[in-house]
């Protein structure tokens, strides 16, 4: 049987608290970020934009400077240019079931495997590969899951970029005086994210946040 000595277990415990430090970090990050859509949609849209092109234009380079077979950068351009359509037809509303994100999702997870086959070729550091991925496979689709924070906090029009056929069909079955209603109470109640309410509920609370600024 193998005992581990004081100083080791003092070292386990460092390591314990230095998870439970990095977690806590996370969720108060994701909050933050939550918090930042729901106050600046129209900031967000361009971010997420601008961030897609960017990508786009490191893309080309990687692959006229490192000679990067088609298969791998195939579905690593086409991933950001759905996300990019997503967000510029429909955002702030984006629905998961969206055939376009979906196929977008399939082509980051078909780019996430692709370099992991291309890196295993190749010598370098852990930290170098992750910092790779993080960049050129998962920055937009992270951007985009962050973003759908924005849905609960858009209201039903033409304005929201939500499909006619949603909010015409959740509506048919009553007058338009009760549907203003209902958007009135809606915003007067100050409706926290999907995510900032996910986060409220793990603090114990669901106090509504400050003014938001709904424009997009």
């Amino acid at each position: 049987m193998i005992l581990i000595t004081f100083e080791e277990s003092i070292g386990y415990l460092g390591v314990y608290v230095f998870l439970m430090a990095v977690a806590g970090s996370l969720i108060v990050g994701l909050y933050y970020l939550a918090d930042l859509v729901e106050a600046n949609l129209k900031t967000t849209k361009k971010v997420v934009v601008y961030t897609a092109q960017g990508l786009l234009a490191v893309l080309g380079l990687l692959w006229v400077l490192e000679g990067v077979d088609v298969w791998t950068m195939v579905p690593t351009i086409a991933a950001p240019l759905g996300y990019w359509r997503v967000v510029h037809r429909t955002y702030p509303f984006i629905s998961p079931s969206d055939p376009v994100l979906l196929l977008s999702a399939g082509m980051t997870l078909w780019a996430h495997g692709m370099w992991m086959k291309y890196h295993m070729s190749t010598f370098h550091h852990i930290s170098v590969v992750l910092g790779f991925f993080l960049v050129v496979v998962w920055l937009v689709p992270f951007m985009i899951l962050i973003s759908l924070a924005a849905n609960d906090n858009v209201l039903p029009g033409v304005a929201s970029g939500m499909p006619t056929a949603l909010y015409q069909s959740s509506g048919s079955g009553s007058g338009g005086e009760g549907g203003a209603g209902r958007g009135s109470e809606r915003r007067g109640k100050g409706t926290r994210t999907l995510l900032a309410s996910l986060f409220d509920g793990f603090r114990g609370q669901g106090a509504p946040g400050r003014p938001k600024d709904r424009s997009y």
